[in-house]
């Protein structure tokens, strides 16, 4: 347990009076600590949020980023804000009346299309979906341990790992609309149960309408925390009971509606077709390896390499340990991660997807002691310098696709009506 600054007062005296002025030392480096909490969160978030503003920089350098889907992102916005224009063609593309995943860009993007050009307004959903993860990662690691450590410098160094940067929007957004879903379930802990299940319910929908995988992240973590709550020596069984039925009820409702729906697709075109589902433990590694960086696999293995160095050599200093109940969700990530197939109901990289998200989550339930002012900076450096260094990589990839682009344009404008 993390002491006080009485705490710390109290041990202060004893030491002072008992031991030389070498060992009087390390407690005055814990009392300095404690008492500069409040400053260095403030100057951490400060950090956290000037990383993050250079990692969304590329966004601004170009006029279309060279994302493998976002050209084709783009097109569908342009398609949906023309609905209930003169520009409408009705013929071939209307609206549907289902709801399920992958739809939040098509329904946040025409909204924002209403005050500005849809091409700004796709690209003010992909900055608005780096931004939530970042601050959604700083979010719940507050809510866990009150105060910032290095979740947000974390969510800034996977802003381009392989799902994003290959332009799989719908699931960034979800991702970050979980993490601040965990960090409201946490926040909520001391209010009544009704409060919290409509939170969770309403958290629930929307992350279905996000991404299927976002869903299983929120709720595959809620519901492994709380059953490690449960099996605590001094658990209440029945509040954990009702606990459990709250986090059950509207995941067990969506799920039961997304199955009824699909059961009554086609199966010519259903996504539960033969193909729809892949097991390849060779692709599954591959992209775990390509992972941290979607345009290089040498600088995704760098960055991999960086991040289990830094873990293992902090762990071995003892400046950080995993908390009882992070334990039990990074073994329900490593599960989900080594089980699932490479392709599931069509989506590729389920268990890449889950291991991106564990990076974003797990923070949050490690204890972070560092013995020195070096050791404090030490994972807010590494994972800094893979930001800048990601961004960096992709300005200058992206910079070289504008001819490219520029050109397709052109022959558009080519195709006479």
């Amino acid at each position: 347990m993390q002491k006080t600054i009485q705490d710390v007062k109290f041990d202060a005296k004893w030491w002072l009076a008992n031991h030389s002025k070498s060992e009087w030392s390390v407690y005055t480096v814990e009392l300095q600590g404690t008492k500069q909490t409040l400053f260095s969160q403030a100057s951490s978030l400060w950090l956290v949020g000037l990383i993050t503003a250079l990692a969304i920089l590329p966004v601004f350098l170009v006029e279309l980023p060279a994302m493998n889907d976002y050209p084709g992102h783009l097109a569908r916005m342009y398609l949906l804000a023309s609905i209930g224009t003169p520009n409408q063609n009705p013929y071939y593309y209307f609206y549907l009346p289902f709801i399920y995943p992958n739809l939040v860009m098509d329904i946040v993007v025409p909204i924002f299309a209403r005050f500005m050009d849809v091409a700004s307004a796709t690209k003010a959903f992909l900055i608005l979906s780096q931004i939530l993860v970042v601050s959604g990662a700083v979010a719940l690691e507050m809510a866990i341990k009150r105060r910032h450590e290095f979740a947000g410098f974390a969510g800034a160094a996977v802003l381009y790992c392989l799902p994003f940067a290959w332009g799989f929007l719908n699931f960034e957004f979800g991702v970050g609309l979980a993490l601040w879903g965990l960090a409201s379930w946490f926040a909520l802990e001391s209010k009544e149960l009704g409060t919290r299940f409509a939170a969770h319910a309403l958290f629930c929908c929307s992350l279905f309408v996000c991404h299927l995988v976002a869903f299983g992240l929120y709720g595959v973590t809620l519901a492994v925390f709380e059953l490690w709550r449960a099996f605590q020596p001094n658990a209440d069984w029945k509040k954990s009971a009702r606990i459990l039925a709250i986090l059950a009820g509207p995941g067990a409702v969506i799920l039961g509606y997304f199955f009824a729906c699909t059961a009554n697709i086609d199966k010519g075109a259903s996504e539960f077709s033969a193909g729809a589902n892949e097991w390849s433990a060779f692709a599954k590694l591959i992209s775990i390896l390509h992972g941290m960086n979607g345009y290089s696999a040498y600088l995704s293995a760098a960055n991999i390499l960086a991040i289990v160095a830094m873990a293992y050599f902090m762990f071995k200093e003892r400046c950080l340990s995993i908390m009882p109940q992070g334990k039990w969700i990074a073994v329900g990530f490593l599960i989900l991660i080594l089980f699932l197939p490479f392709r599931l109901f069509g989506g590729d990289l389920p268990n890449l997807r889950i291991a991106i998200g564990a990076l974003l989550i797990l923070p949050a339930f490690l204890t972070f002691r560092p013995k020195s002012q070096f050791f404090r900076f030490v994972p807010a450096l590494v994972l800094s310098l893979i930001a800048l260094v990601n961004a960096g990589h992709i300005a200058s990839l992206w910079l070289t696709y504008r001819p490219e682009y520029a050109a397709l344009q052109e022959s558009f404008k080519q195709i006479r009506s």
